[in-house]
């Protein structure tokens, strides 16, 4: 007598391996990707940390953090990127740009400090006397994270197409 089912049990059997195999080589390659990406960053990770540090140290506050914003821009111009610097009327304000075309990645890059906070970097309150301003909320990370995840995402544009 023949199947009168839609499906038999050794085709559902096929098409579940199918799915599965296409969602392993799927994950592979997105594990794959993201490597790269991966590799991109930690090939930075002194210049990373330096970065950071400078930012940290100068605690710069809003609309005055010249030499935060000039260290950003340099690292993103030597990496290729086209800056426009002092945009919406702000002098500490870029935009860095890279490529042409689609896709369009924005990836905001805060870098200020606050006032009245003079925290040094350790576990305990411990004021720094030679600035009034500091990094309580983390930008002096997000900034470089920011950089450093845009030219990680511009290497890996390059290399992938």
């Amino acid at each position: 007598m023949r199947n009168t089912r839609f499906f038999d049990r050794a085709a559902i059997v096929r098409i579940i391996l199918a799915l599965f195999l296409v969602l392993l080589s799927v994950r592979a390659a997105a594990e794959e990707l993201t490597a790269g990406i991966d590799r991109a960053i930690d090939d930075r990770y002194e210049e990373n940390v330096a970065t950071a540090r400078s930012i940290w140290e100068w605690a710069e506050l809003g609309y005055l953090e010249d030499k935060s914003s000039s260290l950003l821009q340099e690292r993103l111009r030597n990496a290729g990127f086209d800056i426009a610097a002092g945009v919406a009327g702000m002098p500490t304000a870029f935009v860095a740009s890279y490529g042409k075309g689609s896709p369009v990645i924005g990836i905001l890059a805060e870098f200020d400090a606050l006032p009245g906070i003079s925290q040094d970097d350790t576990p305990v309150r411990a004021i720094r006397e030679d600035v009034s301003s500091g990094h309580a909320c983390g930008h002096h990370l997000f900034g470089t994270a920011s950089v450093s995840a845009a030219i990680a995402i511009s290497e890996w544009l390059k290399e992938t197409g």
